[in-house]
């Protein structure tokens, strides 16, 4: 079964802190976590910048929104560790969302992706024109390359988003610019694969632009750096 909610973070930690911050979120944040109901999956991606900081992109995946706004995860959130306390303050720069499962395109592959291409954005005019524009484009040019396995675009519930707890005060949470993330899985990180992307996106902007505008586009690319699924009891 498919998972219908996410919540992405994204962070930057100095490099002094990355060691310590990776052993806390491997040990203890992502078993925390999935000790909830409805926690399945933990990813975390990682894009090096180029400077003393590393960005990163923390997920959780879960059986549908009431995951993320459960007791337990409230609870959770509300009473972070001494070590979570600590871990949370080597993070700069945070970005929480909590997406809902808007369409999905292709199939789960056999093993985890070891790349993937986010793009976030937002839309003024026909959600409904963008989505069927964006399915056709997907299927027809990108699906049929093995380099792809899946296609989601999640859509930002606010007010789960915008919930504040004692976690939040300790990352001091911006808010997010977008409504819309759309996750691609990459087989094999080369250049066109982005660029590939890009080109839908250029396509449906100029085959529709009375009806439809796409807004505040931003793409990267990231690698996967550590997975973990709820035990199977």
């Amino acid at each position: 079964m498919e998972n219908k909610a996410i919540v992405a973070v994204w962070i930057t930690v100095h490099k002094k802190n990355i060691e310590e911050f990776r052993k806390w979120h491997n040990c203890e944040h992502s078993t925390d976590r999935l000790e909830g109901p409805g926690f399945n999956l933990c990813l975390r991606y990682n894009s090096f910048n180029g400077t003393s900081e590393f960005r990163i992109l923390n997920i959780f995946e879960g059986k549908n929104l009431e995951t993320f706004n459960s007791e337990y995860y409230l609870e959770s959130r509300n009473n972070p560790t001494p070590w979570t306390q600590k871990c949370m303050s080597f993070v700069k720069d945070p970005i929480r969302v909590v997406y809902e499962l808007t369409d999905s395109y292709g199939e789960i592959a056999k093993y985890q992706s070891p790349y993937i291409h986010t793009v976030l954005f937002n839309l003024e005019g026909s959600k409904d024109i963008f989505l069927k524009n964006l399915e056709e484009k997907i299927k027809r040019n990108l699906l049929q390359s093995k380099n792809f396995s899946r296609f989601r675009i999640w859509s930002k519930n606010k007010e789960l988003s915008e919930g504040k707890t004692k976690e939040s005060e300790i990352q001091g949470n911006s808010a997010s610019k977008h409504d819309y993330l759309l996750f691609s899985e990459i087989e094999d990180d080369r250049e066109q694969t982005q660029d590939k992307i890009k080109q839908i996106f250029d396509e449906i902007k100029s085959q529709n632009q009375t009806e439809l505008k796409i807004q505040k586009l931003t793409f990267e690319k990231w690698s996967l750096d550590f997975i973990k699924t709820k035990t199977k009891n």
